[in-house]
């Protein structure tokens, strides 16, 4: 019954069966029990970075019993992608940010995050908008396939979950090879 925070616009929802406006833009602060608080269902806390979320929930979060905090990067960040210059720079300093506040907040707040790759869905409808570029991007990464939202919300529910009670300060690529594999 530990506390727990997701942040980062990510194709998952705050909690189990809720979804958060086109995009899935998540950020769960506070969540407890599967339950979602008012800032995570009204977006209140959308778009105030990072930083500032953990910050302004950093007291709740040492009250918990097994809190944890779960940001969201991407594989742009490790890849090298034309125009992603900007969320490459912005992820690798929410990486930088995951390990020094998993070293800082230790044992008491576990940090992690996911680095998904292109993942279905509405933020990613121009890049699979027809059977010409789903394909191409599927050729693209070794495992023939991206990613569907449940995969991703599977991750960060086991990431925030007392089975992950030994992970902290990692950074999770599901990246469907494209990051580990150069085949």
């Amino acid at each position: 019954e530990g506390y727990r925070m997701a942040c980062g616009p990510a194709p998952l929802s705050c909690a189990p069966g809720r979804h958060h406006g086109p995009a899935q833009r998540a950020c769960a602060t506070g969540l407890r029990n599967g339950h979602a608080p008012r800032a995570c269902t009204t977006g209140r806390s959308w778009g105030i970075g990072a930083v500032k979320a953990i910050q302004q929930y950093l007291p709740l979060l040492k009250r918990g019993n097994t809190p944890s905090i779960l940001l969201f990067s991407t594989v742009a960040s490790k890849l090298g992608m034309p125009y992603h210059a900007s969320v490459a720079a912005a992820k690798s300093g929410v990486e930088g940010l995951v390990k020094s506040l998993g070293a800082e907040l230790a044992p008491t707040i576990r940090v992690n995050a996911i680095a998904p790759t292109v993942t279905d869905t509405d933020l990613a409808s121009k890049l699979l908008r027809n059977e010409r570029m789903i394909e191409s991007i599927t050729e693209r990464h070794p495992l023939k396939k991206f990613l569907n939202p449940a995969e991703v919300a599977d991750m960060a529910t086991f990431l925030t979950s007392e089975s992950a009670s030994s992970i902290s300060g990692q950074i999770f690529q599901m990246d469907c090879g494209i990051v580990s594999f150069k085949l």
